[in-house]
């Protein structure tokens, strides 16, 4: 359990419960057991800091919020002084806490009028559902402070640019998607999820919910070879392109073990062997 015993969330909290309920409990009062990311997981981390500066230069003349997360209180107070300077044109790493929520913003940009650009930035190569999710929550959270966010985009890398080899040009390298539209779309289901993930995490109890697809998307959990561990050997959700309806199905009867699918589940010909090699 973390220091603070009383459960704040924060935008990775935040996608974790969009994720699984039961990560996000685990995060919260299992936190001291979290592994340290492998070589592979922080070569990812390390590359989307890289794209991170790089897109800084889609803003320039921002100045940089330098206190990590565990300073939160005074990264908000000098967040708080470069949004009350005129001259300041966008702020990184600009931080806010609405309703015990915790964010980041990667790129806040000023717009005439007192209004804000939001940007975050990804290393992937196009917008993914949750990342939608990611940009809502930061908006619910500078919309709570008062902020007038006047467009919500996601940077990410345009994997049609070709580099020349000696500089890369980061307005072609980069391309932003405009999520204004998409977000607004999206936050009464920001706030029904926000009130699911609180009612979970002030219960003392893990919330009873067994692996699925879900374990790997968007992200490998953490806690996913402890749930593994309480179905059978050859667990259905493990089946070859198992689908969605499959596994609901399969739900519905009871059935775990892949030697008690029936017929009329529909299986295709190779899990038709699967299931006789089992």
């Amino acid at each position: 359990m973390t220091s603070d015993s009383t459960p704040k969330l924060s935008k990775s909290r935040f996608i974790a419960g969009l994720q699984c309920l039961k990560r996000l409990w685990n995060r919260w009062y299992r936190y001291d057991e979290i592994p340290e990311p492998d070589p592979a997981t922080q070569a990812r981390f390390d590359i989307g800091h890289e794209v991170g500066e790089l897109a800084q230069q889609l803003a320039p003349g921002g100045v940089l919020v330098s206190e990590d997360y565990r300073r939160h209180a005074d990264a908000r107070e000098t967040t708080r002084k470069l949004l009350a300077d005129p001259d300041i044109p966008a702020i990184y790493e600009a931080a806010f806490t609405f309703e015990d929520i915790r964010i980041r913003v990667d790129i806040l940009k000023r717009l005439p009028n007192d209004r804000w650009a939001l940007l975050e930035v990804k290393s992937s190569t196009a917008a993914k559902d949750y990342h939608i999710y990611d940009v809502a929550i930061q908006k619910y959270v500078l919309d709570g402070c008062g902020l007038d966010v006047a467009s919500a985009g996601l940077v990410h890398i345009n994997n049609q640019y070709v580099y020349d080899g000696e500089r890369i040009d980061v307005t072609e390298f980069l391309a932003v998607d405009d999520l204004t539209d998409a977000v607004a779309h999206l936050m009464p289901a920001v706030t029904d999820l926000l009130a699911k993930e609180r009612a979970v995490l002030a219960e003392r109890t893990v919330p009873d919910i067994p692996p699925g697809r879900h374990c790997h998307h968007p992200y490998d959990c953490e806690w996913y070879p402890e749930c593994r561990a309480s179905m059978p050997e050859f667990w259905v959700g493990e089946l070859y392109r198992v689908g969605k309806p499959q596994l609901n199905r399969l739900a519905e009867l009871g059935i775990t073990d892949i030697a008690d699918i029936p017929d009329d589940i529909g299986l295709s010909k190779i899990q038709r062997r699967i299931r006789s090699c089992v």
